[in-house]
């Protein structure tokens, strides 16, 4: 489980999760290739999305470029 503030680095990537406020967060991510990363970004999110809908909260994604 990442905890605000982590990083989290595995063979391939590393994943930030940093508290924005008002109940926003943001996640970086990096990896050696776009596929690499698209899959991490997909599994990460999808978790945190599920997780928090199982203890009944709301959770949503959206990209931000740049």
């Amino acid at each position: 489980v990442l905890l605000m503030g982590d990083t989290f680095n595995t063979k391939e990537a590393i994943v930030t999760i940093r508290y924005v406020g008002a109940g926003k967060y943001k996640a970086d991510f990096i990896a050696p290739d776009y596929k690499t990363c698209e899959a991490l970004v997909e599994k990460t999110t999808t978790s945190i999305i599920n997780a928090f809908e199982k203890d009944g909260g709301i959770a949503s994604f959206e990209r931000i470029e740049g």
